[in-house]
């Protein structure tokens, strides 16, 4: 009897563990789109000249993050957070500047970021070896 209930506390443990597991995959993951898509949409407006709104989707980007840290801090490597705000920052000074080379490498580092996080946190085997 004494033995079942250390098995059963111990599958309660390792379900709960796996369940907190499965849902900050699937909140990095959906962060991780919409801040992706975001993105996206600044690069298409830098592209097509209209740079006053790359500005507001890059506030609105800018927002959207600073409501995401706070959760990915708790999760992640800090400095995985730090490179995002970082490139975020120069990112931000390149496109004020209209400068669209160096904004659009910034946006790609940014974009392998945000996309990296997800694949790097999941639960697979390449991650577990």
């Amino acid at each position: 009897m004494h033995t079942l209930k250390i098995i059963s506390s111990i599958a309660l443990i390792v379900a709960a563990v796996f369940i907190a597991g499965t849902c900050a995959q699937n909140s990095l993951a959906s962060t991780s789109k919409h801040l992706d898509s975001q993105i996206s949409a600044i690069e298409k407006s830098m592209k097509d000249g209209m740079w006053e709104d790359a500005l507001n989707k890059l506030k609105a980007l800018t927002e959207d993050w600073e409501k995401a840290e706070t959760s990915w801090s708790m999760l992640l490597d800090h400095q995985e957070v730090d490179n995002i705000d970082s490139t975020i920052a120069r990112m931000s000074q390149y496109i004020e500047n209209r400068d669209i080379s160096p904004a659009l490498a910034e946006i790609e580092t940014l974009r392998l970021y945000i996309r990296h996080i997800p694949e790097k946190e999941a639960l697979t085997l390449k991650n577990i070896l």
